[in-house]
């Protein structure tokens, strides 16, 4: 009677350990109600999508490390180790530039961190006007600091820099360009990085080499 006592606590015990199960359309409904109390929900509406590689991280009875992606699975399971809850943030729904962020969740469904919102241009915050700098507007800038004659059309770029934590425009003029090894085209270019909010020069590099190096 004790042995079988005992099996019974044992199978409770593992059970409880590995037994952890969340519906992932719970999950994904959570983090969308707290993302919604932290920006708002037009905000939430207008510039975030929910990112389908959003993932959660177990340890099977087995002892296995287990990863899943939170859409092609009903309900978790194994001992969770994180949940990360992805979306794409747009300043304009759909077009570049995006910033990839999320939540993640420990074993319990609690934050582990509180949610990023320094990437959400104040613009955004205030419901006032796009006032990042335009193309045309840093092309202007572009032509006055660039002083070589460049083979193709000046190329532009606009993204986020997580670590200067601002949006920056990189402009290239192209002044020569080769293929090397396996056709891999290698560049001599002038390129500006300018701050999309200011207006200010971040860096210039008048002789930058783009492309592989052997």
């Amino acid at each position: 009677m004790r042995k079988i006592t005992f099996i019974i606590l044992f199978c409770f015990i593992l059970g409880s350990s590995f037994g952890q199960k969340y519906y992932s359309a719970d999950i994904i409904k959570k983090a969308d109600s707290i993302m919604i109390a932290t920006v708002g929900q037009k905000i939430f509406n207008d510039h975030y999508k929910f990112d389908s590689a959003s993932y959660f991280e177990a340890k099977t009875s087995s002892n296995n490390a287990l990863i899943k992606l939170l859409t092609k699975v009903k309900r978790t399971r194994g001992e969770i180790k994180l949940i990360n809850v992805r979306y794409t943030f747009y300043i304009k729904k759909f077009e570049q530039p995006f910033v990839w962020t999320g939540l993640i969740f420990d074993k319990d469904l609690n934050l582990n961190k509180p949610v990023d919102t320094s990437f959400i241009p104040k613009f955004i915050l205030r419901g006032t006007p796009n006032d990042l700098l335009t193309k045309e507007d840093v092309l202007k800038i572009a032509k006055e600091k660039f002083v070589k004659k460049g083979i193709k059309p000046i190329e532009t770029s606009l993204m986020y820099d997580h670590y200067k934590k601002v949006y920056v425009w990189t402009v290239t003029n192209v002044i020569h360009e080769w293929k090397g090894y396996n056709d891999e085209i290698s560049r001599d270019v002038e390129l500006l990085e300018i701050n999309a909010m200011t207006g200010n020069i971040i860096n210039f590099y008048p002789n930058a080499l783009q492309g592989p190096i052997h």
